[in-house]
């Protein structure tokens, strides 16, 4: 027999997790949009954007301008970085029963400007308000722990079925490593040999390492995953409802 609808859940437990998972198919959707985004445009070259470019696509070579920042994990000079740290907890139910369950405990990035550079030219690349879509590796045995915790733990790979307590995890934009970037073009009053009056900048401004190709991939990837999590939620959901017979 059907569940009354209401019955089971509170209202504000079921407003909560229904709106987990739109949420999360609404990111889903947002990610299909950008992987077809990077498949349809063409990277512009670099020496032909302008004022007037508007929002833009562009391919090349990162290069560090003045500074770089050091990765807290790793201790690596680089141009941006974010890392995330995550915790083994056990949560017991009210049955009784215990599970384990990996737990955020802590993020953080940063970065620098850096330019982009092709074959026609260098545009600055101004990260602040930028999302970074970088890839993301698994870090060993981390130098320290970006939060000042004094313990820090090493271990085997979680992946291998011997997961330890605290697993940290980095991802970074190296001076000299291939990227895309998606933004708006501005005015920008420097000006070198090769680079634009004008630079990449603003909230809405996304940095990939890779190629455009590369990036679509990435992008599917998430959809993915956040599709399948969102519409698994609404699923349960639906069917302590009731809504599912």
């Amino acid at each position: 027999m059907a569940v009354p609808p209401l019955q089971v859940l509170p209202l504000p437990v079921v407003a909560i997790f229904g709106g987990m998972g739109g949420l999360l198919v609404l990111l889903a959707l947002r990610e299909v949009w950008l992987a077809v985004r990077y498949r349809s445009l063409r990277p512009t070259p670099i020496g032909e954007l302008t004022e007037a470019s508007g929002q833009v696509l562009v391919h090349g070579v990162a290069e560090r301008v003045d500074r770089t920042v050091t990765s807290p994990l790793t201790e690596q000079d680089c141009l941006a970085y974010a890392w995330r740290a995550s915790d083994l907890r056990t949560v017991r139910g009210v049955d009784g029963s215990v599970e384990t369950r990996r737990s955020h405990v802590g993020s953080g990035r940063d970065a620098v400007p850096f330019e982009v550079t092709d074959d026609t030219g260098s545009v600055l690349v101004d990260p602040a308000g930028a999302e970074l879509r970088l890839a993301e590796a698994w870090v060993r045995d981390p130098v320290s722990d970006p939060q000042g915790r004094g313990d820090v733990l090493t271990g085997v790979d979680p992946f291998g079925g011997e997961g330890r307590a605290r697993e940290y995890y980095e991802s970074r934009l190296d001076d000299g490593e291939t990227v895309t970037v998606r933004g708006r073009v501005t005015a920008d009053d420097a000006l070198s040999a090769r680079r634009l009056g004008v630079r990449i900048t603003g909230g809405g401004t996304l940095i990939d390492d890779g190629t455009p190709g590369a990036a679509a991939r990435r992008a599917l990837r998430r959809a993915a995953y956040s599709g399948l999590s969102g519409l698994f939620v609404l699923v349960v959901l639906a069917f302590l409802l009731g809504l599912i017979p």
